[in-house]
């Protein structure tokens, strides 16, 4: 429930509010120590503090988890809506049901933790940090504190105010923890704490091996006040090393050398004054040790895999990520007539209804009103407020799914821009576990990459398409000189190392086949690779693993899950960087709810580019999605008509897929003959030809989202040399890292559909043929090609990956 930014911190205040206690409880029994009643008044306090806490036991309710467990699945879901102050809770949810589920199919679960895979977090984080933290004796501190002072010569009173100022200690550590454990990590709070530890421990054996391990002792009681510094001189003028009993440590012992003999204990008595100053510095060391101990504690208890790595911040991307609704997720091919798996789209809601809703937000007045958006160009849009489009999809009364609802969140292109560069300034990656010479290689190449001189022109590249053109092509040359790859030779066909070059998913497929093929980057060794590819396909995966109308894929997901807890047990590789340095290339709607948790450190190119599914801008790519209508000729019907040949404004051709486009359609089907809004084209060659034929002949060619937010029409508008006009909330565009996609393309918000003619009339002619002259000097970066070409589309994926390792790499 805490934000990420600030998750360390929160996870400490349990913390704080012990190490408090501990001194509250401390500075009582100092204060009430000289009177008589003084144990009571500290036992009826403690006695205070259980009482309330019962109480408040009595109204904590059970956890999401416990009540999942136990099958009381409303309740669950209740408690879970009420903690986190929404109902949009389902994704999350499901998890904790899909969880359940998982670990009660596991049999033997006790006998499974003793497996190989399995004893690395077994002994070291399950039982080892757990043991050794408290094996180095901070309760023992702790607690005991007033003896310990005693034993070293201090009074009873001075004692306690010794433990009184120790117990100051571990405050200090936590507000020190607190401020800077999301800035550094628990791991080097650990580590470095760890150090300190064993340097204090040392510290204090030497110390006490050097003054109080040869026979010296020092009296735990106190002496009389006026005869004890007399007394304590002439015992050790007088009587050094002589044995005599001592009976009441209350009162100076006898002098009588002919009582002593009948008693077998020597005792050395150590002047009072000169052992001060080694009282002090061993209360000094066990400050110390304490505070370290304190700043070890975030990775105490239920934090035992050290190497997992904390969020450091928090993001519009994480609160939209939090808002979306996994279940919801529908596999559709876009050139299919209808929905598969039994579901269909929403029907309920007449044709007439949607016009009647979208028409009330015509009486916009100013773009100071709220509600009011102004587009890209200036114009006044007359948009249709989110909440109403919730109004008008579920005026049925039927909850819907994710992919027929609007986002109750947007995140916008300007705002993806500055998302983009925090995190290239700040990495959220984690750090190695160990170095390697590789890390070195990725170190010098940001240097190089950040420092190249700006260049204005290049003879190979179109600068305005990219957001540095420099930074690109010195970025591009030292890929091609440094990356290697590793391919996993793990896994069996057809989900792994069997690609598909044909149709709507072939974007995975062609880069599978280019990758295992090729010489240039790809390493046998994988202690010579840079980065780690996982050679799976998301479509059939789907294909061989899902149940047809179950609507459940906790199946694919485990099996990916297998996968990588293999790769994890049999390299060492993945460990090391926690699978930072692996990437995987997936086009299907679904892959990202299959790689969730399991892979979600990876490098992640996905079609479904969607900021509201995990999409993480900066670490992962936007993969093109690509319908290749022929494998032998993926480049069959390139192109189009020059400019002064395209006399369609707008074009659009589809499946009415989700909610945008039945917007889309109610405003602009057939109400213009400047924009050619249509619906589903019907069946047959002809019909392909005529929709290739009006991309070809339009200026612009809208490409609105479907079920997910990512369409192939971009790549289409693309190779057919029209602008794409992409109407998709959320949608992270391809190479967005690299790529300005203001220079080839327009980019409209879902509530400017309304005005989309305008938007697109607002653009001059001088600024059309700039657009439509960045089409066609971005379209080679966008080509599939039988035997790999430089700047092609394989290449750039490939580079995404390597510039955005570059990028979220963080040096040990």
């Amino acid at each position: 429930m805490a934000p990420a930014k600030i998750r360390g911190t929160i996870n400490l205040l349990f913390q704080l509010t012990a190490c408090l206690g501990v001194f509250i409880a401390n500075f009582i029994n100092n204060a009430t120590e000289k009177h008589t009643w003084g144990w009571r008044l500290s036992l009826g306090l403690a006695e205070v503090q259980a009482t309330l806490m019962f109480i408040g036991g009595l109204f904590l309710p059970e956890t999401p988890n416990s009540l999942v467990e136990q099958g009381r699945l409303e309740e669950g879901r209740s408690i879970l809506e009420k903690g986190r102050g929404t109902k949009n809770i389902e994704a999350e949810f499901q998890d904790l049901v899909e969880a359940s589920e998982a670990a009660k199919a596991i049999k033997h679960p006790f006998r499974n933790l003793l497996q190989r895979k399995n004893r690395p977090q077994l002994i070291i984080g399950a039982l080892g940090i757990p043991a050794f933290q408290q094996l180095t004796g901070n309760n023992s501190i702790l607690f005991y504190a007033p003896v310990i002072f005693q034993s070293l010569g201090f009074g009873s009173s001075a004692s306690l105010w010794s433990s009184t100022i120790t117990s100051v200690i571990p405050i200090v550590a936590t507000f020190i923890s607190m401020a800077f454990v999301d800035k550094f990590g628990r791991r080097a709070f650990f580590l470095e704490a760890g150090i300190e530890m064993i340097m204090c421990m040392v510290a204090v054996a030497i110390t006490l091996a050097l003054k109080f391990g040869q026979g010296f002792r020092v009296f735990a009681e106190k002496l009389h006040e006026n005869d004890s510094i007399s007394w304590l001189r002439s015992t050790a003028e007088n009587t050094s090393g002589s044995v005599f009993p001592i009976t009441d440590l209350s009162q100076p012992p006898s002098r009588n050398r002919s009582s002593m003999k009948k008693y077998p204990i020597q005792f050395q008595i150590v002047h009072q004054l000169e052992k001060r100053r080694w009282v002090f510095l061993v209360v000094l060391v066990v400050a110390i040790h304490l505070f370290c101990q304190t700043l070890m504690l975030p990775y105490g208890h239920n934090n035992t895999l050290y190497f997992t790595q904390m969020s450091n911040s928090d993001t519009l991307e994480d609160e939209l990520q939090q808002q979306s609704v996994e279940f919801g997720d529908v596999f559709v091919e876009e050139d299919s007539d209808s929905l598969v798996d039994g579901i269909s789209v929403n029907n309920n809601v007449s044709k007439e209804e949607v016009k009647q809703e979208i028409v009330k937000v015509n009486t916009v007045n100013s773009f100071d009103e709220p509600g009011v958006n102004k587009s890209w160009n200036g114009l006044q849009a007359q948009i249709l407020p989110i909440n109403e489009k919730y109004a008008l999809f579920q005026s049925d009364g039927v909850k819907k799914m994710r992919c027929l609802m609007p986002p109750k969140s947007v995140m916008y292109i300007d705002q993806m821009d500055r998302l983009l560069a925090r995190n290239r300034r700040s990495s959220r990656a984690m750090r190695p576990r160990w170095s390697s010479p590789r890390d070195q290689d990725i170190l010098a190449s940001k240097v190089q990459i950040t420092t190249t001189p700006s260049r204005v022109t290049d003879q190979e590249l179109y600068a305005p398409v990219f957001r540095n053109v420099s930074m690109f092509k010195r970025s591009y040359e030292l890929m091609e000189r440094t990356l290697k790859v590793y391919v996993y030779k793990d896994g069996d066909k057809p989900i792994f190392h069997q690609p598909i070059l044909k149709g709507l998913y072939a974007s995975e497929g062609w880069f599978m086949k280019l990758m295992e093929g090729n010489k240039r980057f790809v390493v046998k060794d994988p202690r010579k690779a840079h980065l780690f590819y996982m050679p799976f396909s998301a479509r059939m995966l789907e294909h061989k693993l899902y149940v047809r109308n179950s609507h459940n894929r906790t199946n694919l997901r485990q099996f990916l899950k297998i996968y990588a807890e293999k790769i994890g047990s049999k390299y060492p590789f993945w460990n090391r960087t926690g699978g930072a340095d692996h990437f995987l290339v997936a086009c299907h709607d679904w892959a990202p709810y299959e790689t969730r948790h399991h892979m979600e450190h990876c490098i992640k190119a996905l079609c479904n580019a969607d900021v509201t599914t995990g999409f993480k801008i900066g670490r992962d790519i936007s993969l093109p999605e690509c319908y290749v209508r022929s494998a032998r000729d993926p480049h069959r019907d390139l192109g189009g008509k020059p400019t002064s040949e395209r006399n369609i404004l707008a074009f659009y051709a589809g499946n009415i897929h989700g909610y945008l486009r039945k917007i889309l359609l109610e405003y602009w089907n057939d109400k213009d003959t400047d924009m050619k809004i249509l619906g589903p084209m019907p069946p047959g060659v002809a019909s392909k030809m005529n929709y290739i034929e009006h991309m070809k002949s339009s200026k612009f060619c809208i490409c609105p989202k479907g079920y997910e937010g990512n369409s192939p029409r971009v790549v289409e508008a693309i190779f057919y040399e029209c602008v794409p006009v992409i109407i998709s909330d959320n949608f992270v565009p391809p190479f967005f890292e690299v790529l300005n996609w203001d220079s080839f393309s327009v980019i409209v918000a879902e509530k400017d559909i309304p005005e989309l003619k305008n938007i697109l009339k607002g653009i001059s002619d001088e600024k059309y043929r700039q657009l439509q002259y960045g089409v066609k000097k971005v379209q080679k970066h966008f080509l599939w090609n039988v035997k790999d070409v430089k700047y092609d589309l394989f290449h750039m994926i490939l580079h995404s990956i390597w510039y955005n390792r570059v990028f979220q790499f963080k040096p040990r």
